[in-house]
């Protein structure tokens, strides 16, 4: 009997093997929850993952493949999207940089992605910043094994910037900003990188395109020190690429106009 049990579930699993799983979620009624319905970062949920079976013409039938259990979790909104990952941690195997320096550590998914491309050069060291700790070294953000080349520092920005060790560290040749989100907290994270970077360095900048953020925006296109990109991704991705020491954007090239005329 037992054998003709496990034969029968070998059948099913290898019918099922390619079938795809779809995530359903119940939200408890106990979150907070702004007026337009929107959820808050933090929010209970409990997920129950359905498995949907082959479909006879009269829709999907569904299994509930962990009855009678749930999987409970806590909401991250305040995270990149996963294509944007991707392209994350291809910059970073592409470019392989050796310093990396990001804020807004948050719960670490971009951290992950930075420190994936940095494992997969074996090379590269990760400067993160973030006014709270959310412990990305225990939670399973972070793999141990990529745990080395993560530097982790808890402070306001941007007054830790100018305290050690971060006051230290010297030839940023990649940088990822996503804390602030104004134009003056965008402006002195890009000071910072630009005064303690290599001799090339490409910074990308998140929220350029943000509506919720407009003054990343406002302030980026007025911004002429270095060339900029604004790349129209989930939420916008500004990418400024810093080379030489006196810029060579719109505002190097106007002075060296000026100096060409008074010669």
């Amino acid at each position: 009997m037992k054998a003709r049990q496990k034969k029968q579930q070998k059948e099913l699993l290898d019918e099922y093997k390619d079938t795809n799983v779809k995530l359903s979620a119940n939200i408890s009624h106990r979150l907070n929850i702004e007026g337009d319905g929107s959820l808050m970062e933090g929010a209970k949920a409990e997920f129950s993952p359905r498995l949907l079976m082959k479909d006879k013409g009269r829709g999907d039938y569904e299994i509930d493949m962990f009855f009678p259990r749930k999987i409970y979790g806590e909401l991250t909104v305040w995270g990149i999207d996963e294509g944007f990952a991707d392209m994350l941690s291809g910059t970073i195997r592409a470019l392989r940089p050796k310093v990396v320096f990001e804020t807004g550590t948050n719960k670490g998914r971009s951290t992950r992605a930075i420190c994936e491309g940095l494992y997969d050069n074996r090379q590269g060291i990760l400067h993160t910043v973030d006014l709270f700790d959310h412990s990305i070294f225990t939670t399973g953000a972070i793999p141990e094994e990529m745990q080395g080349h993560v530097r982790r520092y808890i402070g306001k920005l941007p007054d830790i910037l100018h305290e050690e060790p971060l006051s230290k560290v010297s030839d940023i040749d990649f940088a990822f900003l996503d804390a602030g989100h104004t134009a003056k907290d965008v402006e002195a994270e890009l000071d910072y990188v630009d005064k303690h970077r290599a001799e090339e360095c490409v910074v990308f900048v998140d929220n350029s395109r943000d509506r919720e953020w407009h003054e990343v925006q406002e302030f980026l296109n007025s911004y002429l020190q270095y060339p900029v990109v604004n790349l129209d991704t989930m939420l916008g991705t500004a990418i400024v690429h810093m080379r030489g020491r006196d810029g060579y954007g719109e505002k190097s090239q106007e002075g060296e106009r000026k100096k060409g005329d008074s010669d």
